[in-house]
């Protein structure tokens, strides 16, 4: 009786550690941490290769504009600005706008795509058309910048 009841227990803790096995039980176990990095990306450029601002004036004009549309987009939020700085010795009072928003102020997006109109303007005023000498004056820029909101 003692063999039989020795064999019984011994084959119940053979079954049992087996089916603990079976199941999938981990013995040890590590970890490692997982992290992902992405850095910070923006852009922003007007959609016409090359694209300029030319204000023309006809005879008798006191002002006169130009419009460009651009891109801008980011994956963090940005402030877009823009600074205008006039064509060289060029008479009139100068001003631009980003969407109707004149500088210093800025736009404040991000991240994703920017959705406004996307269109710069350049404008001049306060031309007299009997004092201003004609002539072509170059050598202004319009600039867009993307700044990372601090």
């Amino acid at each position: 009786m003692r063999v039989l009841l020795t064999v019984l227990v011994a084959a119940a803790l053979c079954g049992w550690l087996s089916a603990g096995n079976a199941t999938g039980e981990d013995c040890c176990t590590d970890e490692a941490t997982v992290s992902l990095s992405i850095e910070t990306y923006c852009d922003v450029h007007f959609l016409e290769d090359d694209a300029t601002f030319e204000l023309a004036l006809s005879e008798g004009a006191t002002e006169g504009s130009a419009t460009q549309d651009f891109f801008a987009g980011a994956n963090v939020i940005v402030w877009l600005s823009g600074e205008l700085v006039p064509p060289v010795e060029a008479p009139g009072t100068w001003s631009c706008n980003i969407d109707g928003t004149e500088p210093p102020s800025v736009i404040t997006f991000g991240p994703g795509i920017y959705d406004g109109p996307c269109q710069v303007n350049v404008s001049v005023t306060d031309i007299d058309p009997f004092e201003t000498p004609a002539g072509e004056y170059s050598g202004g820029t319009m600039t867009l910048t993307l700044t990372v909101d601090p």
